[in-house]
This record gives structure tokens, sequence and C-alpha cells, in this order.
């Protein structure tokens, strides 16, 4: 095999490995266009925010056939922080979350 041959077959190899690693997938891009809207709309005051500093909040929520959160459960131990975050959660609108679906997501709340 000569060096052009090997250097070919290679640029195949890492065009293969880029489109794989790039998360292509329809999946993916769902996923990623949930989390965008998600970190659009979560809005906090600034001493809400300093309260939840450098913390990671899991949400347990539906949506009704418009995208508006039904229901949400925050995992969070003190009672007053859980209450605010699930009060902001339910203001949120997910268009294109399935209707009467379990979701999951973790927010992680990182202040520069």
């Amino acid at each position: 095999m000569n060096p052009i041959q090997l250097a070919g077959i290679l640029l195949l190899l890492l065009a293969l490995t880029s489109k794989v690693r790039a998360g292509s997938t329809p999946g993916t891009d769902k996923k990623n266009n949930l989390s965008a809207s998600i970190a659009a709309q979560f809005k906090l005051k600034p001493v809400e925010a300093e309260r939840v500093k450098n913390k990671t909040v899991r949400f347990y929520f539906t949506v009704d056939a418009c995208g508006k959160v039904k229901q949400v459960v925050a995992a969070e131990a003190d009672p007053e922080l859980k209450s605010m975050l699930e009060k902001h959660f339910s203001n949120l609108v997910l268009n294109g979350f399935p209707e009467n679906t379990g979701g999951k997501v973790d927010l992680n709340f990182i202040l520069n």
C-alpha cells in the first residue's frame, strides 16, 4: 500500500469517527433543544441564585399538550428551596416534549 492510499484511508476513518462524535442523531438534537429551552426560560433572582450556587438539582416533571409543565418535583432536601425551584420550573413551556410522559432533568446551577 502506497502512502497516498494509506492517507486516504486514514482521512475516511477520521471523517467517520468525527461524524459519530458530533452527535448528529435526531434524539440528541431534540435533547439539546430541550436543554437550551430550559436554560433560556429558567430565570432566578440574584438572591435565589446565590442559594443554589454550584448545586445540581434533579427535576421530575410532566407536560400537557401545549408543552406547559403540569407537575414537577424537585429532588431537594431543603423544603423552602425545593418549593422555590418547583415554582420556577412549573412556569416553563417545553414544546416538543411528549404529552403526559414523565421526564427528568438535572439542572446544574453554575454561577460565575
